[in-house]
């Protein structure tokens, strides 16, 4: 019963309406107050529940003598409901990618005042921001990264996607990294596209986030725990950021 319990909740069913469902399952013809002493249901949430359960089709009601009984559907209906429902999402994709330039282009256009603030909010909106990034037209970073920050806590297989698509799209970068004991020397490959230098002891333990300055951009990627982002938009800022990076990087030490 627990795996008919998490397919119905998986299928869109609400706790309520999976333990009326369930009720009418295993007892056919089953009147309103079978439900609510095997439930313990008030009766306006079961008439409620009742009529969502019809809308959907997976019961259905007959009246007789004036007494109204419930039947679960053929299982049959779910199969066909299920069907429905991956033809409409299929038609919902096949018009996306019609519509995916139109999209991309109104995403990525910028809003009318030269200078904003975006803001991202959970782990999928983060990578967005990183992949608007990835689009950058200069194909070069400067990033300034705690040892603790938001790529850190990220899959095996999105660290590799992110050092493989910034390879495939060319983008070079002056890395400063937190001065940790763990700083390791920079492999030839690291040299040719990261960059990495080590940040004065200062910065030790003293942030932990992620920047990545591109264009005339300033990508600000919070700690993981924060699962927040700001790309600020401001040509002046960004490159005054970019001076005193340069700076920081030209004096910082390249290996321990």
């Amino acid at each position: 019963m627990d795996e008919v319990y998490k397919w119905l909740k998986s299928y869109g069913l609400n706790d309520t309406e999976i333990k009326v469902y369930a009720c009418i399952l295993g007892h056919p013809e089953t009147k309103v107050v079978d439900i609510q002493r095997q439930t313990g249901l008030v009766r306006t949430t079961i008439y409620y529940t009742l009529a969502q359960l019809k809308s959907g089709g997976l019961i259905s009601e007959n009246t007789q003598n004036n007494i109204k009984t419930y039947r679960a559907a053929d299982s049959a209906v779910l199969k066909q409901n299920i069907e429905s429902e991956i033809t409409q999402q299929q038609n919902k994709l096949s018009q996306f990618d019609g519509l995916k330039t139109i999209f991309d282009q109104l995403q990525t256009r910028k809003p009318d005042s030269a200078s904003f603030v975006a803001r991202y909010e959970g782990i999928g909106p983060i990578k967005q921001a990183i992949e608007q990034a990835m689009r950058c037209e200069s194909k070069h970073w400067y990033i300034i990264a705690a040892r603790d920050n938001f790529l850190y806590h990220t899959s095996k297989q999105y660290k590799q996607y992110y050092l493989a698509e910034r390879k495939r799209r060319g983008i070079t970068a002056k890395t400063l990294w937190e001065p940790t004991d763990d700083f390791r020397p920079p492999s030839v490959e690291d040299m040719f596209y990261r960059n990495p230098r080590r940040l004065p002891e200062e910065f030790l333990g003293a942030f932990k986030s992620l920047v990545i300055l591109y264009d005339d951009t300033t990508l600000i990627i919070d700690p993981y725990g924060q699962k927040t982002a700001h790309a600020i938009h401001n040509a002046t800022s960004t490159q005054l950021l970019r001076l005193v990076l340069n700076l920081i990087w030209k004096t910082a030490k390249q290996s321990p």
